[in-house]
């Protein structure tokens, strides 16, 4: 068997004293650890039964609700120590407000409450801290308590809050609804080519998340557009508007649209102002012809065979019976006169 222990060392001797204040020692440690867990534990007890105080509660008082700090979900950036700063009141009246509706944009309420934030600059403090200190101000009902229900402690970071957010309340049925807007877009009859491209770039806006690439939204737009708005893209571009590469498709679009949607908004005007002149001058000729459609049936003489009004003595059914009035010449009446 191999000796692995030194030749020259020498073992200590064993001091009962010593060995007995380690002891001693291990058992003050020992108690004083579960001292700490049974003062936990009745603290958490009191806590749960909403008495923090210590004193016995009645009935009564169970049966009321008890008021606490409630930590928040937030963990701000530190500041420094001799920062100092304040939030009007102005700016969180002007925040924008949402509260869950799904007719709401959650994604549109992000970009509206950055612009308002956008404003503040106060010195030592972040951009980041004015987002995580104002966003609880612009939520209300439904989305306030989605907020208030975050695991305390959880958000570290604008972005991570804003990404919740928009995952709660940017709904998947959403992103595929504003998708197949922006797949089958469609120029409406009639529209200026200004107004369907500005009509196109809201959908697009409305849903940037909508994974298409720059070439499918191009084709997307101009194959639906008129015969008439896509001759003008293709004499602009040369002949042929796809046969450009996306970016400069897109400066096109941009330069047609600026220079003719003050020309399209006029002819759109003066289309209508035509179509209300057009649309007069055919009451007040109706209304001339009634006039003197009655007029005529007021002055006509009564039949001299059957004495009806209904029509003149040369027109009467029973004339052929009355061989005077067969041979009497017939009056022509004209209406042009009246007119």
């Amino acid at each position: 068997m191999i000796d692995t222990r030194s030749s020259e060392s020498q073992l200590v001797e064993f001091e009962p004293e010593i060995e007995q204040k380690l002891k001693q020692i291990h058992k003050e440690q020992r108690e004083q650890r579960e001292e700490k867990v049974k003062e936990k534990s009745k603290q958490e007890e009191m806590a749960a039964n909403g008495n923090n105080d210590g004193a016995p509660r009645t009935i009564q008082d169970f049966s009321m609700p008890q008021f606490s700090s409630r930590q928040s979900c937030i963990i701000y950036p530190q500041l420094d120590a001799a920062t100092s700063y304040e939030i009007k009141d102005y700016v969180i009246n002007l925040l924008p407000k949402f509260s869950g509706d799904e007719n709401q944009d959650a994604s549109e309420h992000v970009d509206n409450f950055l612009d308002i934030c956008g404003t503040q600059n106060i010195k030592g403090v972040s951009d980041e801290f004015i987002h995580l200190k104002l966003f609880p101000f612009s939520l209300t009902g439904d989305a306030s308590t989605w907020f208030k229900t975050l695991p305390a402690r959880s958000i570290t970071s604008w972005t991570q809050l804003s990404s919740k957010f928009i995952q709660k309340f940017y709904t998947q049925s959403r992103t595929q609804r504003l998708r197949d807007h922006i797949f089958h877009f469609r120029q409406n009859k009639g529209e200026p080519l200004f107004q369907a491209w500005q009509r196109f770039k809201a959908l697009i806006i409305s849903c940037p998340h909508h994974q298409f690439l720059p070439w499918q939204l191009i084709l997307y737009f101009n194959q639906r557009l008129s015969d008439e708005c896509r001759h003008r893209l293709d004499a602009t571009a040369d002949g042929n508007i796809l046969g450009k590469e996306p970016e400069q498709v897109t400066t096109i679009i941009e330069n047609v649209v600026a220079n003719s949607s003050q020309w399209d908004s006029r002819e759109l005007n003066r289309n209508s102002a035509y179509e209300v002149s057009s649309s007069n001058e055919v009451v007040a000729l109706s209304r001339k012809l009634d006039a003197m459609v009655t007029m005529l049936s007021k002055n006509a003489e009564p039949c001299g065979i059957c004495a009806a009004q209904t029509h003149p003595t040369h027109h009467c059914p029973h004339s052929g019976t009355c061989p005077e009035v067969a041979k009497a010449p017939s009056k022509k009446l004209s209406i042009l006169k009246y007119l």
